[in-house]
């Protein structure tokens, strides 16, 4: 069960419909109604005119039985790791195969499948107006991604 931790940890706020607080308002307390505004304020439940400590935030928590896991922001560390992965499985295919822009991408996506087109597409675009990649026009009808004159292996 994740404890919160203001300093170490970001979070985002809790829905109103979520079952948490739907759960909450079973209960007929003070103390009840008070985790409840906390956690719909997550993200700066410090912010709320019953806050005591984190502490205190953490004994009702555990007394209720609320893991507060899943209302925690992704790490930006953690994405820009899966990025360098995709850029450096990205020059892997290039080295190895010829690829259209579009193969390319269907390619990363099938090599990655938890990470957002969105992101692939952006970085291969990214690249591409960087010169790092370039499209080759040698042939009209064989558009291929190769390395672009900025390429630093």
């Amino acid at each position: 069960m994740h404890k919160y931790s203001k300093e170490t940890t970001k979070y985002k706020d809790i829905p109103n419909d979520a079952q948490v607080l739907t759960t909450l308002d079973k209960y007929d307390s003070n103390e009840t109604e008070n985790l409840g505004m906390w956690l719909a304020h997550l993200s700066m439940p410090q912010m709320c005119a019953s806050w005591v400590s984190e502490d205190d935030f953490n004994s009702l928590l555990e007394k209720y039985k609320i893991d507060i896991t899943p209302y925690v922001k992704d790490d930006e560390r953690i994405t820009k790791s899966i990025k360098g992965e995709i850029q450096s499985e990205l020059f892997n295919l290039i080295e190895k195969d010829k690829y259209k822009k579009r193969n390319l991408i269907k390619a990363l996506r099938n090599k990655f499948p938890d990470v957002n087109s969105g992101v692939i597409c952006r970085m291969i675009k990214k690249l591409l107006s960087l010169r790092v990649l370039e499209i080759d026009r040698t042939y009209k009808t064989k558009p291929f991604v190769i390395k672009g004159k900025y390429y630093i292996n």
